[in-house]
């Protein structure tokens, strides 16, 4: 499976990576925050422009409305002079009459000092001119229709008419005050004509604090133009485009909508309802929103100069981050080459220096293994040759040894002979024995675990080591501190490298002195079989304990160096390990370890890969 995964090719890679997460990271909240600035900037800008334009209709009807008040105002105090309802002859035609005539020339002060009026008429109560103002231009019929005259009538204060045409193609509104002789006898009615074109129209087109595309006009109640936002409107012949509802009274809400150059636009409306008129004020949105604009682009340019800046940062963390990776493998890829001695060289940063030198050392092991195994597969070779050479030499020794059997009794009487027949037969057990080692160590080994109770096993290897301990005077002592625990072990294997390293003891251990033989269950939650070997001889040197394990290393004489290495093998299949050391004082210890209930159990080949 892992042969598998090398031959993919990744797609992904950590720059790649880096680059996409801080993106990700930089540009999502930049697009919140830009999203949430524009929404904020856009609602504060809306809020700007109504402020604006209410400001500017309130302006405008407060000035169109105190207009009114004060001609209304102006008419009734003209009214409510006794000198202006005097009854006038008639003969007021020249200049020097009427400066005589009390209510003409009251009328004609009126009339001058305001120049609004452009016409002022006395009626009386039957509407026959009483009296009129030099600039009276305007007969009875266009002066007075039916509906304003029976408005009039019935008023007890100023009455306006709705804004019209005049055939000058002016707009003018007339505006009419009952005069009273007394307290409550009315007398008359004073009429006025005054043209709005010269008078409320220059307030509108007045541009002060307005934008350049802010427009203020008039519309009729029913949408006509009554003035001129645009010069090609025909007043009360074009009907505005606009919301119905900008139509209804007292409504200050804004609207969106396109006007009559059919550019988007925002617009507020407001009654004056004293001339039945709609007075409105929009402005375009291009210019309304001309900040928004600048603001979306300096938003932009900020976004791209954060890009790039994320980019160069992005890029820049990618390849410090990715450098040391980088110099790892090309380390790597020369140690696949056979350069086994390549190493990583010194990193900048703690962390990538931590990885070289984890790497480094991952390199070191990995040599040793590699000699390991070289010398493991260099020992297989040894060990198959031994295997096959010891099977060649075991029928001659056979042989060898019951010729010597048989000599040895014809000699039996001849002390000489028979001394030399026992050497060769010692010999020959030797030479025997080194074989089976032989054997033992090249052949590989297939286990057969059971459980086993720790105390059997020590009387087993009590058994096996009583007579050898007899007859080197030393004494054996078997401690067993495990209780009634149970081991997994091949029983026959580990029995033989335990009763070794008593062997090794007693032969290394002075007459008289004794050796140990202790076990005990230690580790975490009682995980491990601890056998000690304790022994009362010189102990190990340095060069010794290094090499002790070696095949075919002895510091014993008559040794064959195959002991301890099977020992090992042994102990490392059934997933132990096994340590030597000097005690203090004197002596040796051999210290084993394995996991209880044989969770450590490996395969002969776990063991030399």
């Amino acid at each position: 499976m892992n042969r598998q995964h090398t031959g993919k090719r990744h797609k992904g890679s950590i720059a790649r990576t880096v680059l996409l997460s801080m993106l990700l990271v930089a540009l999502v909240p930049l697009l919140i925050m830009a999203i949430q600035g524009y929404h904020c900037s856009s609602a504060a800008v809306v809020e700007l422009q109504t402020n604006h334009l209410r400001t500017v209709l309130d302006a405008r009807k407060t000035r169109i409305n105190d207009w009114l008040q004060e001609r209304k105002s102006a008419l009734t105090v003209l009214a409510s002079y006794p000198c202006t309802s005097a009854v006038c002859d008639g003969c007021c035609t020249d200049s020097e009459p009427r400066r005589q005539c009390t209510s003409c020339g009251m009328l004609d002060l009126a009339n001058a000092g305001n120049p609004a009026y452009s016409s002022l008429v006395v009626y009386n109560n039957n509407w026959q001119r009483m009296a009129q103002s030099k600039q009276s231009v305007y007969d009875d019929s266009e002066l007075l229709d039916h509906h304003f005259k029976q408005v009039l009538s019935k008023a007890v204060s100023t009455v306006v008419t709705r804004p019209h045409f005049h055939d000058c193609g002016s707009i003018w509104i007339h505006m009419g005050c009952p005069m009273y002789s007394g307290s409550t006898n009315k007398s008359g009615y004073m009429v006025a004509a005054l043209d709005l074109t010269s008078t409320i129209y220059p307030i509108l087109q007045n541009r002060t604090g307005l934008g350049k595309t802010t427009k203020t006009y008039i519309l009729s109640k029913d949408g006509y133009y009554a003035s001129k936002p645009f010069p090609d409107i025909m007043l009360f012949k074009d009907k505005a485009e606009l919301p119905a509802s900008m139509l209804s009274a007292n409504n200050e809400t804004l609207y969106t909508y396109r006007n009559r150059e059919a550019k988007p636009a925002i617009g507020m409306s407001s009654e004056i309802a004293e001339l039945d008129w709609v007075l409105v004020a929009e402005i375009e949105k291009s210019e309304a929103f001309a900040w928004l604009s600048s603001l979306r682009k300096r938003a932009i340019v900020t976004g791209i100069i954060t890009i790039l800046l994320v980019i160069l940062l992005a890029l820049r963390s990618a390849h410090k981050a990715t450098l040391p990776l980088k110099q790892l493998s090309i380390v790597a890829h020369e140690v696949s080459e056979g350069n086994f001695e390549k190493r990583a060289e010194q990193m900048q940063g703690r962390e990538p220096q931590e990885v070289a030198d984890a790497f480094n050392r991952m390199l070191d092991e990995l040599s040793t293994v590699h000699r390991s195994l070289a010398q493991a597969q260099a020992l297989a070779a040894i060990g198959e040759l031994t295997s096959s050479i010891v099977h060649e030499m075991r029928n001659p020794l056979s042989s060898v040894k019951m010729n010597i059997k048989a000599l040895s009794q014809k000699v039996a009487d001849d002390e000489m002979y028979a001394e030399l027949a026992t050497i060769a037969a010692d010999q020959a057990d030797r030479l025997e024995n080194m074989l089976n080692e032989l054997l033992q160590y090249g052949k590989p080994l297939k286990l057969h675990p059971e459980s086993i109770k720790v105390a059997d096993l020590l009387n087993d290897i009590n058994t096996e080591l009583k007579e050898l301990s007899k007859s080197c005077g030393v004494k054996l002592v078997i401690e067993n501190s495990t209780d009634n625990s149970t081991a997994v072990v091949d029983r026959e294997q580990f029995r033989r490298a335990i009763t070794n390293l008593g062997d090794n003891a007693i032969k290394a251990s002075p007459p008289g002195a004794a050796v140990m033989i202790s076990a005990a269950v230690e580790g975490i939650r009682n995980s491990e079989l601890v056998i000690r070997v304790e022994d009362a001889g010189t102990g190990l040197t340095e060069v010794v304990r290094e090499r002790l394990f070696e095949p075919f290393f002895t510091a014993r004489s008559g040794g064959t160096g195959l002991g301890l290495a099977n020992v090992r093998k042994i102990t490392e299949l059934h997933g132990g390990s096994v340590k030597a050391e000097n005690i203090t004082g004197g002596g040796a210890r051999f210290t084993v370890r394995l996991p209880l209930e044989g969770c450590g159990i490996h395969s002969q080949q776990e063991i030399s890969t």
